[in-house]
Parts: structure tokens; sequence; C-alpha cells
């Protein structure tokens, strides 16, 4: 369950901190990278 939050907490819920973006979108990372990205 935890696992699943995390998941949830760092790609898909928006930071008003970051203005408004999911934390993932400001690394710069390629998405189609998911070997990287899921490791």
């Amino acid at each position: 369950e935890l696992r699943r939050w995390m998941h949830y907490y760092n790609w898909h819920r928006q930071h008003a901190g970051i203005d408004y973006q999911c934390p993932i979108n400001t690394l710069g990372i390629n998405m189609n990278n998911l070997l990287a990205l899921h490791s």
C-alpha cells in the first residue's frame, strides 16, 4: 500500500511548491526510458 501511495505522490500528484507539476516532471528524464525510471 505504501509503495502505491509513493508512486502516486512522486509521479502523478501535482505539487504547489513546484508550480503544480509532478515531481518526476522536474527531473528532465526521458519518459521512454522505463528501465531507468522504475529501477
